[in-house]
């Protein structure tokens, strides 16, 4: 696969996280603490730059309840405490998701959208998963520097821990997909590791199950035990990507690891 003339190449990230499982859901943190340490992340690592946010809302039409999306541009921002604007957004219950999005000369770098699990009457659940997740996306030409590479990793390990994720990915868009179709699944599965992404974290589930010192045996670029995973990237560039995957590298990664080969098809 490869991208069409007009399509824009992006380094996509998914993190994988259960509600119940947060830090301020089992009693290890206050929300506030919480969102503070989020806060925290984004500005130690050169994120709270940020120009626009979107936000998911639900509204009743003709007794159908119907999602729409309200926008705040730069201005209305900058009149704002943008930290304790995104706390009122996060603990809103009848918001979700919020997306916090940086522009450069009206263009979009990058943007974060943080999925949120609410209950609508009844305790129905809008969202049909049983997990959440927080996506990230950037440009290749934001990235293009290596102090911006490695600060968005130690975002992308912030979050993952601070949100007790399960499993984290971060990807070339295209080869995320192909990826995914070497698999021969649609969707991501939960329940297994069904690939090898550029980076990757672990969450405590996954390290308890494959062991600090297989873990430790992985052949790769970086490897780093965080505070309540493990992560590791397959070279020194996410950039790498735009030239093509080495399936060959992830096929012996995956199968050290699980001792199963997901790779259906191979060339």
């Amino acid at each position: 696969m490869a991208y069409e003339d007009y399509e824009i190449p992006e380094i996509t990230t998914c993190i994988y996280y259960y509600e119940k499982e947060l830090c301020y859901n089992i009693g290890e943190c206050s929300f506030k603490e919480f969102c503070e340490k989020f806060w925290e992340l984004l500005v130690y690592n050169d994120y709270s730059d940020v120009i626009n946010i979107e936000i998911g809302k639900d509204r009743l039409v003709n007794g159908i309840s119907e999602e729409y999306t309200v926008k705040f541009n730069k201005k209305q921002i900058s009149s704002l405490d943008l930290k304790n604007f995104i706390f009122e957004l996060a603990s809103d219950d009848g918001i979700s998701p919020i997306s916090l999005i940086h522009k450069e000369h009206r263009e979009e770098k990058w943007r974060i959208t943080w999925f949120k699990d609410y209950q609508v009457g009844e305790g129905r659940r809008v969202s049909d998963y049983t997990f959440n997740h927080i996506s990230i996306t950037h440009t290749y030409d934001f990235l293009e520097s290596y102090e911006k590479q490695i600060k968005y990793i130690n975002l992308f390990c912030g979050l993952c821990d601070l949100f007790s994720a399960f499993y984290g990915k971060i990807s070339d868009l295209d080869s995320s997909i192909e990826l995914l179709d070497r698999t021969k699944e649609t969707v991501f599965n939960e329940s297994y590791l069904q690939t090898i992404y550029w980076g990757n974290y672990l969450g405590p589930k996954y390290c308890k199950q494959f062991g600090q010192e297989r873990l430790e045996q992985i052949e790769c670029y970086e490897k780093r035990k965080t505070e309540k995973g493990f992560y590791f990237a397959l070279s020194d560039n996410m950039l790498d990507e735009l030239k093509g995957c080495d399936f060959r590298q992830r096929k012996r990664i995956l199968k050290k690891l699980t001792q199963k080969n997901w790779f259906h098809r191979q060339k």
